[in-house]
Parts: structure tokens; C-alpha cells; sequence
């Protein structure tokens, strides 16, 4: 699933869903996805305009997005890994998302 910067009224109306946990909540408990969640293109106005693209990265995947589509990476990289050390993100959720990478990847034949 990829999830735009579009707030969603009646599920978080102050934030983009991209960066919006109760969103992938809804994602992942309501709806009972499984599979991969992404952002759309994270220096998309609807983003770039309301928050950093360093901490956008960050709050993106403490949301619950399993990647990230962005041209920022080079600064968003060292952030995600400060913020890692600073037990912001958890190792443990950055996991769960390589898994759920690598199973697709597997389930596509690229691996």
C-alpha cells in the first residue's frame, strides 16, 4: 500500500497520512493488511511543506511505513540511525519491515 500526505479527516485530521500512525494502524489492525506499506514521494509539497524531510523520514516510519520514497535519503539515513542509537525507532519494528521487504521481494522472484 502506498499511503499519500493526504490528511484524512476521520482518521487523523492534523497530520498527512503518510507520517500518521493511527492511519497505519488502521491499516494494519481494521484492515488487517500484512504486506508492505510505503509513502509516496516524501519532497511532495503535501509533505514538504508541513514538516523537515529528516524528521518526516523518521516519523514516517515510526508511523508504520515500511519504506520510504524520497530523494532526501543521504540526510534522512544518518537521522533514522541517530534517532536508532537514541531509542526513538526501534530496532525491532526496522526489522519487521525488512522482513516484510524481503518476503515480498521473495514472493516476486527478485530473490
Amino acid at each position: 500500500i502506498m499511503v499519500s500526505h493526504n490528511i484524512v479527516q476521520a482518521i487523523d485530521g492534523e497530520r498527512p497520512a503518510s507520517i500518521s500512525k493511527p492511519v497505519h494502524d488502521t491499516i494494519r489492525n481494521e484492515l488487517g493488511f500484512k504486506g508492505v506499506i510505503m509513502t509516496d514521494d516524501m519532497d511532495m509539497a503535501g509533505l514538504a511543506d508541513f514538516i523537515s524531510q529528516e524528521e518526516a523520514g523518521l516519523q514516517a516510519l515510526q508511523a508504520g511505513n515500511d519504506m520510504i520514497l524520497s530523494s532526501s535519503y543521504s540526510t534522512q539515513i544518518p537521522y533514522i540511525l541517530t534517532a536508532i542509537q537514541n531509542g526513538e525507532y526501534s530496532e525491532k519494528q526496522l526489522d519487521q519491515s525488512v522482513e516484510r521487504l524481503l518476503t515480498w521481494k521473495a514472493n516476486l522472484g527478485l530473490i
